[in-house]
């Protein structure tokens, strides 16, 4: 993915005091991973974010995108 991608953002008020969030976007063929990034880079920091303020995360795929 990069500059100019267009992603859709939806979040949800869930049960409680929980908020749904989901990223979608039209690459399929890069699995999202976890990684720690250097201090001086400038990508690499989004998935590390979910992880520590969720919960649970996951990624579901459809036939032309996928959603995280």
């Amino acid at each position: 993915m990069g500059a100019g991608t267009l992603v859709r953002v939806l979040v949800a008020r869930a049960s409680g005091d929980r908020v749904r969030v989901e990223v979608t976007d039209p690459d399929t063929g890069v699995l999202p991973v976890l990684v720690t990034a250097a201090a001086d880079e400038e990508q690499g920091r989004g998935l590390a974010l979910v992880d520590a303020v969720a919960l649970r995360w996951g990624v579901e795929y459809g036939s032309t995108d996928k959603t995280v």
